[in-house]
């Protein structure tokens, strides 16, 4: 059997168990094997562990050895590998014994292959180079090309990127000068997978388009598909999404013509997810229901799991997240049976965002501890990472930072751990969020900077946007407007040069809200439209809600009431659709104090009973509290003061012991303050300068005659809130940045802002000296209104915890 016809089964049985775009292992210690021709043909050691004592022939040598290297290539085929091992070691002995050299390589590189399948990529290397040492010592160039090609593969396994590049380019310069075009796309594809896998999309493009003109060349339809599917993520991950869509369109096109139906499913599948990222959701969906179909009829239930994953990511995009969560326990339900660990913990994970949206918290933070565990069976630390971020960023939605913190240093270990930078620039851009919701400024923004600092060494220009606009609302509680603003515009600029709608959007409401905030409101009303057309455009159904509350508040802020009526109720409407409790409550608050500004009581008690029941069901006790308060503020003021108290009596004494605790702190407080604090009441016919008098007493009533009220409605600036008010009190912008959940999710962005923040309102009637002023839960930044540093808000929080607005 000549040697030729042993290296071409190996090099088949090599081509099928690599795909076109192959993962790489992590790195890990490899032995180095140097590329140049050695000395010595032969490795002792290795020699050693491949040579058993071979069986005694019936025939002669060379005959028995072909028989044998026969009969291993069979075994190949039928997936019998550790048979035909041990089949091509008896034929590499008796090759080597009778001095056969080209057969003794081929035989080497047929072991090779077999080490390749078994996972054995340590052994298959070993192989490789002796086989390669012994093609360079007979001059057979092609042959070296070849190995070389399989030695490129095995260092990539092993995530030795740079030799596995190095072994790559010197097989297509050899395959070139040898004129064998077919074997030279091989090496091509494998230098494009080295480059993606080292980010390099730009180099792994060139590279991939090359292998696909060879194919198209050569005919070749099968090698042509695997080109265009490499392509599509290589375009993908530069954002030039309008050719990963041609190439996916292509691929359809020929695996059509060739009746390939799996290859057409996979086609289908990845056209959705590219419309998905182009934001025409409407025909992602309709490409993934093609696809699911024909998986259905391929009863290829993996793919089905997965196909229903995507659709279900789309379906959040669009805020459908009763539908996401339908299609999410449908997959569930598949990778289980499949006994699929890590498909089952993205599935884990996927369901809790889906609950989260609708404001079932602690199902999904009961999803997201199954994912953790799922993806810690599975060995994925990355996995396990996203995760716990996911629940960092839902327990700091719910107020529980300390435990979001701890989660958050987790997820930081672990993606640093397991190389994974991006995931690490995400997990401290989030640590820097609940900072910055602290008030811990110079924390926050020392996480932002390290994470922005590795999104830009990535050259992950999305990821550097998002941080960008965090930092923003970092500065921007800081009361730095100039500097926030800045932030702001930078992240607007890479959206837009990025095609990237969405955070265009994001951060075209975020600079409303600068607007808004320095009274420019007919450019705040400018900004919010333009960016509600956008999420309009995009279906976007939860981000309009969030920014058609935050023109309902302007219009408030503007004395026109019954147009910032119409808009709340859109955002009512559009949270009721989507299920959103959370938001609900939120719009209904809303909704009950215009209702109580234009005299209609009956109405407003009706919405502030609907919205505490809201706010109770989904367990969010900060809304509780607020809409507790503005419940028996509403009593008060129609004069019904038994009816005030029952609301607000289980909080009395748990409210008067802080109260009291608080009162002793600030008078500790008051001699170190230096600056007057100037009362404000009524700016809008005087400007008292007498200095505030420094008594818990005084607060009390000074919050007797505050009129003032403060309506929280969702912005859609990363999940942050907008708080609204009378022109009288003006506020700062929001409160709290929210970045996206895991980027590590497999279907695609998904970031959804979270539309929770307590309403205060400060009643005529009196309040009992043991009853606070109610409070914003966040400090405002030292540069907002007169009105907020002359509140009794602002004495009250800064004897608490003094910070940089005090």
């Amino acid at each position: 059997m000549n040697y030729v016809c042993v290296l071409l089964a190996a090099v088949c049985a090599l081509a099928a168990c690599l795909p076109a775009v192959a993962q790489p292992r992590a790195a890990q210690p490899s032995m180095r094997i140097k590329l140049s021709p050695p000395e010595a043909a032969g490795h002792p050691a290795t020699t050693a562990s491949l040579t058993p004592t071979p069986a005694a022939p019936l025939a002669s040598p060379a005959t028995h050895a072909d028989e044998l290297a026969a009969e291993g290539s069979r075994l190949v085929t039928i997936g019998d590998y550790a048979a035909a091992r041990q089949a091509f070691i008896q034929a590499l002995a008796l090759y080597r014994q009778i001095g056969d050299r080209p057969n003794e390589a081929g035989a080497l590189v047929a072991l090779g292959v077999i080490h390749t399948l078994q996972g054995q990529h340590d052994a298959a290397l070993l192989a490789y180079a002796e086989a390669l040492a012994l093609w360079r010592s007979l001059g057979e160039r092609p042959m070296e090309g070849r190995t070389l090609n399989s030695l490129g593969w095995s260092y990539y396994r092993l995530g030795d990127l740079d030799r596995s590049k190095e072994a790559f380019s010197n097989s297509r310069a050899i395959l070139r000068q040898a004129g064998l075009p077919s074997e030279e796309r091989q090496a091509l594809a494998g230098l494009a997978s080295v480059h993606y896998a080292l980010g390099e999309y730009a180099d792994a493009v060139t590279h991939y388009e090359q292998a696909l003109a060879i194919a198209r060349e050569l005919r070749d339809e099968g090698n042509e598909l695997a080109a265009l599917f490499a392509l599509g993520p290589a375009y993908g991950a530069l954002r030039q999404y309008d050719r990963a869509f041609t190439v996916y369109s292509q691929a359809l096109h020929v695996a059509r013509g060739r009746g390939d139906r799996r290859a057409e499913a996979l086609a289908l599948s990845q056209l959705g997810f590219v419309a998905g990222l182009q934001w025409r959701l409407d025909a992602g969906l309709d490409y993934y229901a093609q696809a699911l179909a024909l998986t259905r009829e391929l009863r290829a239930s993996a793919d089905e799991a997965h196909i229903l994953q995507s659709m279900a990511g789309i379906h959040e995009q669009m805020g459908r997240y009763r539908d996401a969560l339908q299609l999410l326990e449908e997959a569930l339900a598949i990778e289980r049976g499949l006994g699929q660990a890590d498909r089952e913990a993205l599935a884990l994970r996927d369901i809790g965002s889906a609950l989260q949206g609708l404001g079932r918290n602690e199902d999904a933070a009961q999803a997201y501890r199954s994912a953790i565990a799922a993806f810690r069976e599975a060995g994925d630390p990355a996995g396990e990472a996203g995760s716990l971020n996911n629940l960092g960023q839902l327990y700091t939605t719910l107020g529980r930072y300390r435990e979001a913190e701890d989660l958050l240093a987790d997820a930081l270990a672990l993606a640093r751990q397991a190389g994974v930078r991006r995931g690490e620039a995400v997990a401290l851009s989030n640590a820097g969020s609940i900072y910055s919701s602290r008030g811990e400024y110079d924390r926050a923004e020392a996480a932002q900077q390290q994470a922005l600092a590795i999104a830009r060494e990535l050259g992950d220009r999305a990821n550097e946007a998002t941080i960008l606009n965090n930092l923003g609302l970092t500065y921007d509680r800081r009361g730095l407007y100039d500097r926030a603003r800045g932030f702001y515009q930078q992240a607007l600029a890479i959206h837009q040069e990025l095609g990237d709608r969405l955070g265009e959007a994001r951060s075209l409401n975020n600079l409303g809200g600068l607007a808004d905030f320095y009274g420019r409101y007919t450019d705040a009303l400018k900004l919010y439209q333009q960016a509600l057309a956008v999420f309009q455009t995009l279906a976007v159904q939860s981000e309009q809600s969030a920014v058609l509350g935050n023109i309902g508040g302007v219009y408030e802020r503007l004395g026109q009431p019954e147009q910032a009526l119409r808009y709340y109720a859109q955002m009512l409407a559009i949270r009721e659709r989507l299920g959103e409790r959370p938001g609900q409550a939120v719009a209904l608050n809303n909704i009950a104090g215009i209702q109580a500004r234009l005299g209609r009581h009956a109405e407003a008690l009706a919405a502030y009973q609907q919205a505490l029941k809201v706010a109770q069901e989904v367990g969010d006790r900060l809304a509780e509290a607020s809409i507790l308060a503005n419940l028996a503020a509403a009593y008060a003021e129609l004069g019904r003061h038994a009816d005030a108290w029952p609301p607000i009596r289980p909080r009395w004494p748990s409210a008067a012991s802080w109260a009291r605790a608080l009162t002793r702190r600030f008078r500790s407080t008051t001699s170190r303050w230096s600056t007057s604090i100037k009362d404000n009441t009524s700016r809008r016919s005087r400007r008292s300068t007498r200095p505030w008098p420094f008594s818990a007493r005084s607060a009390t009533r000074r919050a007797r005659r505050s009129h003032s009220r403060t309506s929280a409605t969702s912005s859609g600036r990363w999940g942050g809130f907008s708080s609204h008010s009378t022109p009288t009190d003006r506020p700062s912008p929001s409160a709290s940045a929210w970045p996206p959940r895991s980027p590590w999710r497999s279907s695609g962005p998904a970031w959804r802002p979270n539309a929770r923040r307590s309403t205060q309102r400060r009643p005529k009637s009196c309040w009992s000296w043991a009853s606070p002023p109610r409070l914003s839960p966040w400090p405002r930044p030292a540069a907002a209104a007169r009105s907020w540093t002359s509140s009794p808000a602002a004495i009250w929080i800064c004897a608490r915890a003094p910070t940089p607005s005090c």
